[in-house]
């Protein structure tokens, strides 16, 4: 389980809890079901933590039995689980997060509510990768701009702390040959999040539109990415707004990127 080796432990975990009488460690269960959360496994999931819940009070539990029934599209019985989590304990951040998505699922008719859950969340210290970069593709999504950009900045910064802590204040932007692969994916997905800041950046409907904001933010983005497409997408991306402000010799830096 601590090595996130998802399979052997979802094998040992049931088989702990076949074993008769089972044992009396009340975290065995709650564990098997995150080891189903992690994997997707969102049915079996709500199997496990609806158990915990009639047995025993526990925040964990509800937060993640929200979790699945959100991930199934079970809004209404999500909204009960998440509100049981928020009654245990109001202070847990990555509540107050689910609690913003579901009402984001929602649409137009539940944007106050989902912005004061977010507020909270931020300002409870909400570090989830997860959650927040969910959180602003939903908000991106329904033209809540101001917001995604917020919440895509903190996940730069906080994959850049992540990096820095891990190779030291010598840690590059570009990926580099010498990088773990844990420095290495997170220096990945950081290009992805750039990649959605600097596109927000660049829309006429943001208000706060600045080409040149979107141009420094491509040009890290672009040594980040992985991926042939990606980096031609962004290549694109600059040379089209470089084009605009009449910058256009700075396009040959990524010329190897542009199609033929």
């Amino acid at each position: 389980y601590c090595m996130n080796n998802l399979f052997d432990s979802e094998e040992s975990y049931i088989n702990a809890l076949r074993i008769k009488p089972q044992p009396q460690d009340r975290l065995l269960a709650e564990r098997l079901g995150i080891v189903y959360a992690k994997r997707k496994s969102w049915r079996d999931a709500k199997t496990v933590f609806l158990k915990v819940c009639k047995e025993r009070t526990s925040t964990n539990a509800w937060f993640y039995l929200g979790l699945s029934l959100v991930r199934l599209g079970e809004l209404p019985a999500a909204e009960d689980a998440i509100s049981q989590a928020n009654i245990l304990d109001n202070l847990n951040p990555q509540t107050w997060a689910l609690n913003a998505i579901l009402c984001l699922n929602y649409g137009q008719k539940r944007l106050s509510q989902a912005c004061f859950a977010l507020e909270q969340a931020l300002s409870l210290g909400l570090k989830d990768l997860m959650l927040l970069e969910e959180l602003g593709d939903m908000l991106e999504a329904q033209g809540l701009f101001s917001e995604a950009v917020r919440v895509y900045s903190l996940v730069s910064a906080l994959i850049k702390t992540e990096v820095q802590a891990i190779c030291g204040n010598y840690g590059t932007d570009e990926t580099q040959d010498s990088d773990p692969a844990e420095v290495v994916d997170l220096k990945r997905n950081r290009g992805l999040v750039l990649q959605k800041l600097g596109k927000i950046y660049q829309n006429d409907s943001f208000k706060e539109n600045d080409i040149e904001l979107a141009i420094s933010t491509y040009k890290v983005a672009i040594k980040m990415v992985h991926g042939v497409n990606n980096k031609q997408n962004i290549a694109l991306m600059l040379q089209s707004l470089l084009t605009q402000v009449n910058r256009d010799h700075e396009v040959a830096q990524f010329k190897n990127y542009l199609p033929d």
